[in-house]
């Protein structure tokens, strides 16, 4: 079975959600989990800086976003030392999350990805997923995809018409 999961997380209250089922997941099967955040390189346009007054925003965009990152995982690295589950944590740095999270995952020797889908249909129906899909599509390392608590009607309801009552 699997020994070493890999929790990215952006932060988000489902990524952490999506943390803690990989958490649970771990626990109950001997495994260690990995948690990560990929920071985004901080492309900073000069009108970036001028509008800040700051020469130096990139690099004070960088160590921001950087403080955030380290937020985020260790929050991860703290629900796991609580649920008695060995967690390593760790920031990487690239323009494509997905390529950065499968380059993780193999090089830390993971079996299983643990995330959110942040799916959501648009107008036209279409799923934006594209993180997730593409850490699922392009890697080849399984993903377990946590959709997240929702609240869901029971099954069939709503799907059928109930029988009218007879007055009798």
């Amino acid at each position: 079975m699997y020994k070493h999961i890999l929790l990215p997380t952006d932060g988000s209250a489902l990524s952490e959600e999506a943390a803690r089922a990989g958490i649970e997941l771990a626990r109950r099967i001997g495994a260690t989990v990995t948690a990560l955040h990929v920071l985004p390189e901080p492309n900073v346009l000069g009108i970036d800086g001028w509008t800040h007054g700051d020469e130096d925003y990139a690099r004070h965009l960088a160590k921001a976003l950087e403080r955030h990152g380290e937020l985020y995982v260790e929050a991860i690295r703290d629900e796991a030392r609580r649920a008695g589950v060995q967690c390593d944590a760790a920031l990487a740095r690239g323009d494509s999350p997905e390529d950065e999270i499968i380059a993780q995952a193999q090089a830390r020797g993971c079996d299983l990805i643990v995330m959110a889908s942040h799916g959501r249909k648009g107008s036209d129906g279409v799923l934006l997923a594209s993180v997730t899909l593409g850490v699922a599509t392009l890697g080849h390392i399984p993903v377990l995809i946590h959709h997240g608590a929702r609240t869901r009607p029971a099954a069939g309801a709503g799907t059928r018409k109930q029988p009218a009552e007879s007055g009798t």
